[in-house]
């Protein structure tokens, strides 16, 4: 059964984004972004004039050329935007890396995007030319987002520059080229098979995400928390493009921590919160969120992990006075395939991610009791879910075979979730079908994790999972077979956490490590990590040691 959105179809311009949002749209002056924490403010007006003239010094001075990947590393800042808008108005694409990231990610990063120039913050200056230098990107085009470094240029001296140069003209489509064909933004997605993949997002996508989320979103939404990320693809698109649309306000959040995010509501009477499953929960277990004053919060939304009823029922019973909403996406399919329109806001169908968003289609499919193929699955029979519309990603970059593999022969992205609908169109999510450990609301790959512990010098076999967390949602625990010249030990154990700590960023790190003496693997040689999930605590010669 093929289910079409009940919120109706939405008209896709076939503009640039920076275009659709500057050039062809009212001039936008009042609104814009800020920093939650010293109050520093850029309008949009700003934006456009900073961005443009970054844009030109770019094109002119460096030399900056369409489709050329230009990386940002850094924490949430209102320059991030202007670094990102310059970029897309030079016709380049923008892609956004953790600042948590190590040395060898980071590279990675650089390197599996083809990125030719790095904009970064000054405390990550160290890591980003030494990345820089391995993947062969010039010191020159390794630039500051803000702040000063000795022998480096910023953004901002890029702009004062810019009166040097004739300006030039914002980026327009060339012979061939749509909305639908030219990449704007990149974002890693780990999938389960290992090492990121850069998922290439175009122009329609980012416009149609934009258009999706309006036809949705609360009319009275005047203010956006820029809490998550904006690296991820929420952060990139839902905080950094949609609110310019509705002329909605940005108050960044630069570094997390729940007294500061407390702290930002309080100061700045922001309405919606848009919040991970993690945070949610620290949230309402903790004492210091009685501190604040927090009477201005009218909705809690969620996404990125599942949500326990648990935590629906106290986050009502803390906050009586608010109410709820939830969606569901992935980084291929630009961030929401499904959202709380108005209608249904409530604790009540705080289960559900949701009603398919406009424009888009989707359908279930379950396997035939006998195995001899699929089949469409009904109301409220699950099934894994599969997506077309205007919002999925052109494929991944430089993987055509990856690409091809993420959709069904007929063109269906294939999620990799199992789902219900139900007579109303709400979708609920029943279960991740896909090995991805969600560590508040971040993919961790498992496959990328086995990788490292398999280079250990004891390691004979390893699998890891995702465990429970009441911090962090889920945390990976490793399964280790240990090689004969080895024994369990507490010593071998902390000498494993540190080797993973050394290579991953801290998001990834091990926290558990539990010794047995196989690994349950399905004839292919495939790890049987259902297996593993239900029974992990009744393996084979339990020595199992915490971080």
């Amino acid at each position: 059964m093929v289910h079409h959105s009940p919120e109706g179809a939405i008209a896709l311009p076939n503009q640039p984004i920076w275009s659709w949002l500057f050039e062809n749209a009212p001039e936008r002056h009042d609104e814009g972004f800020v920093d939650g924490t010293t109050g520093d403010r850029l309008s949009y007006a700003q934006v456009k004039d900073s961005a443009t003239c970054i844009s030109t010094s770019l094109q002119r001075k460096h030399g900056l050329q369409p489709q050329d990947t230009v990386c940002i590393l850094s924490a949430n800042t209102i320059w991030w935007p202007v670094a990102m808008f310059a970029v897309l108005r030079s016709g380049g694409v923008v892609m956004g890396a953790s600042p948590a990231s190590t040395l060898d990610e980071l590279a990675y990063a650089l390197q599996v995007s083809e990125s030719r120039f790095l904009i970064t913050a000054p405390e990550l200056a160290g890591v980003a030319r030494e990345a820089a230098s391995r993947v062969g990107i010039p010191p020159t085009r390794v630039l500051l987002l803000e702040g000063a470094q000795d022998g480096m240029e910023s953004v901002q001296m890029l702009m004062s520059q810019a009166i040097h140069y004739e300006p030039t003209a914002p980026f327009a489509f060339r012979a061939g080229e749509t909305a639908n064909n030219v990449c704007a933004l990149l974002c890693l997605s780990s999938g389960t098979s290992g090492l990121p993949k850069a998922v290439m997002i175009s122009h329609q996508n980012v416009i149609a995400q934009c258009l999706q989320t309006q036809r949705v979103a609360a009319p009275s939404l005047r203010k956006v928390a820029g809490i998550l990320p904006a690296y991820h693809v929420t952060g990139l698109l839902h905080i950094m493009h949609f609110p310019i649309l509705i002329n909605a306000t940005v108050v960044f959040l630069r570094s997390y921590s729940l007294e500061n995010m407390l702290a930002m509501v309080q100061r700045h009477r922001l309405e919606e919160l848009l919040l991970v499953p993690p945070i949610l929960l620290h949230l309402v277990n903790s004492p210091v969120t009685a501190k604040y004053d927090l009477s201005s919060i009218r909705r809690f939304s969620s996404g990125a992990a599942p949500l326990s009823r648990e935590l629906l029922q106290k986050l009502a019973a803390e906050f009586p006075w608010t109410t709820f909403k939830h969606a569901y996406g992935m980084t291929e399919t630009s961030s929401c395939v499904t959202m709380t329109p108005t209608r249904f806001y409530g604790y009540e169908t705080g289960d559900a991610v949701g009603t398919v968003f406009p424009g888009t289609v989707v359908k279930i499919v379950r396997e035939r009791p006998d195995g001899s193929g699929e089949v469409e699955a009904g109301v409220d029979e699950p099934g894994e879910l599969r997506v077309r519309g205007p919002q999925i990603m052109m494929g991944y970059r430089g993987n055509e075979a990856l690409t091809r593999e993420a959709f069904d022969q007929e063109g269906w992205l294939c999620t990799g979730d199992e789902a219900t609908i139900d007579a109303r169109g709400l979708v609920r999510i029943v279960d991740r079908k896909k090995d991805m450990i969600k560590v508040k609301g971040i993919g961790v790959a498992p496959a990328e994790l086995e990788g490292v512990v398999l280079a250990h010098a004891a390691v004979q076999d390893c699998a890891v999972l995702g465990v429970p967390d009441a911090a962090a949602g889920e945390r990976p625990k490793a399964f280790v077979v240990l090689k004969p010249t080895h024994q369990a030990s507490e010593a071998l154990k902390e000498d494993l956490l540190a080797f993973v700590r050394e290579r991953r960023a801290r998001f990834k790190w091990v926290r558990e490590v539990q010794f047995g003496e196989s690994i349950p693997k399905s004839p292919s040689g495939k790890i049987l990590r259902v297996t593993y999930i239900r029974h992990h605590q009744d393996l084979p010669d339990q020595h199992v040691i915490s971080a």
